[in-house]
């Protein structure tokens, strides 16, 4: 699961009911995760967009809030891998990359790039505002190795063996 690194993280109920991280406007959530042995591994996510105004934190007498999707930046130590948007409504969506990654410990971030928007309006001591806040929805993050070719030729040799040893045993019957 991701830490959060601002004040402006939180979580709600997410997906199939699983427990997702929130990132708000230009908040930021992190995680640090260690590498034993150097190879290929794969860095994946899924994202979402805040169903509605819902979600956004902070209601209180005279704010009417309202939500958006969220442009965000992924981040492995310093390195950008990429920039990424959600839309008001949108289901999980899966993203991925791969990256060779030797020995070492490696943080991954997921930076927000909106900032909130706020329309104050009103007079004679009788303020009100809209406010519009920036969601993105985040679950299933994982940093998992990706096999070697060495490996599948090995399970495919294997599948194969089993075959042989299924196909005379079947002519011996």
């Amino acid at each position: 699961m991701l830490s959060d690194t601002t004040a402006d993280y939180g979580d709600i109920s997410g997906g199939s009911g699983v427990r997702s991280a929130v990132l708000f406007n230009r908040a930021s959530l992190s995680q640090t995760f260690t590498v034993s042995s150097a190879g290929e591994y794969r860095i994946s996510w899924l994202d979402a967009g805040a169903q509605d105004a819902d979600a956004v934190p902070g209601r209180y007498y005279g704010v009417t809030p309202d939500a958006a999707g969220l442009r965000y930046q992924v981040s492995l130590g310093g390195s950008v891998l990429g920039q990424f948007a959600t839309t008001l409504g949108q289901d999980f969506t899966s993203h991925s990359f791969t990256a060779q990654l030797a020995p070492g410990s490696y943080t991954l971030s997921f930076t927000g790039l909106d900032k909130v928007e706020a329309e104050w309006f009103g007079g004679a001591d009788q303020y009100s505002a809209q406010v519009l806040t920036h969601i993105a929805l985040f679950d299933q993050v994982a940093v998992a190795a990706v096999p070697e070719p060495e490996t599948y030729a090995l399970l495919l040799l294997g599948l194969a063996g089993l075959g042989l040893r299924s196909r005379r045993a079947r002519q011996s019957v």
